[in-house]
């Protein structure tokens, strides 16, 4: 090559590199009066459409932890827990407070068997007279007509039954202010089979009037005793007049043999006796 055609293709790359710094120049001086020429009104615009944007970025920055956001968020992995945690965290059951007697006896009762209770009380009554009262209880196997046939009494007192729960062992009790009340029979007895068990007393009243009597049949489970079948009577007692003359004589006799004619009012009162005794017999002339 020659040095002429050297300097020609020289003066051809210093020509390039001239346009290419005055191009770069020139658009540079461009950019500069548009970024100063904006209006703030341009910029109040640029700024809310920007805003929108800026709160989404930041509701997903609070919804994601750092570091993954755009990642889709998963439930959180199972942690197996270990026997041992298990049995610490497992509630003890709570212990069974223990039943009241009134539970147990309650309990109790509800498996009974149910039985027949028969009884008879006097109706009438003189003061000095004693009459027995009598109750019979017998299991579900005994007639009503045998338990009513155990209770019969000579005066034929009526006869009244009942239902009663029944236990292999009873006790029957009979009591009153009113009366003096001798048994016949123990209070407890066993209540068994196909024979009705039987209770006996005999009363004798205190004073007259209407006076009261108390029936019950008694229950006895595990210690606990209860009355489940009570029967409440009253009994009309009219006052005898030839029984209050004896007491009176029984109680005053020191005061009549000491006073003025007690001689006589104890013959006379002893006429009187003697006749009611003997109601043919005629009085001496």
């Amino acid at each position: 090559m020659s040095a002429a055609r050297q300097v020609r293709w020289r003066l051809y790359g210093i020509f390039a590199a001239a346009s290419f710094c005055v191009g770069v120049l020139l658009s540079g001086c461009n950019a500069r009066p548009t970024a100063t020429k904006e209006s703030p009104e341009a910029r109040e615009r640029e700024e809310a459409s920007r805003a929108p944007a800026s709160i989404d970025t930041e509701k997903q920055s609070t919804a994601q932890p750092s570091g993954v956001a755009g990642s889709v968020i998963g439930p959180p992995p199972r942690i197996p827990h270990s026997p041992a945690k298990r049995r610490k965290s497992s509630a003890r059951p709570q212990p069974v407070p223990p039943k009241t007697p009134e539970q147990k006896l309650e309990e109790a009762v509800s498996h009974l068997k149910v039985g027949g209770l028969a009884y008879s009380f006097p109706e009438k009554m003189k003061t000095g007279q004693r009459d027995d009262v009598v109750a019979s209880i017998g299991s579900d196997k005994v007639p009503i007509a045998v338990l009513k046939a155990k209770v019969q009494t000579d005066d034929k007192q009526e006869v009244k039954t009942e239902q009663t729960p029944i236990t292999p062992k009873m006790k029957m009790t009979l009591t009153s202010a009113d009366f003096e009340i001798t048994p016949q029979s123990s209070d407890e007895q066993l209540v068994a089979g196909n024979t009705p068990t039987t209770w006996r007393w005999t009363i004798a009243p205190k004073h007259s009037g209407k006076l009261h009597l108390h029936l019950a049949a008694i229950i006895e489970l595990e210690d606990l005793k209860q009355d489940f079948t009570t029967v409440d009577h009253d009994v009309a007692v009219q006052v005898d007049p030839m029984d209050e003359a004896e007491k009176f004589v029984q109680n005053n006799w020191q005061w009549m043999l000491s006073g003025t004619g007690g001689v006589a009012v104890v013959g006379g009162i002893w006429k009187l006796f003697k006749r009611k005794k003997d109601p043919g017999e005629d009085d001496p002339v």
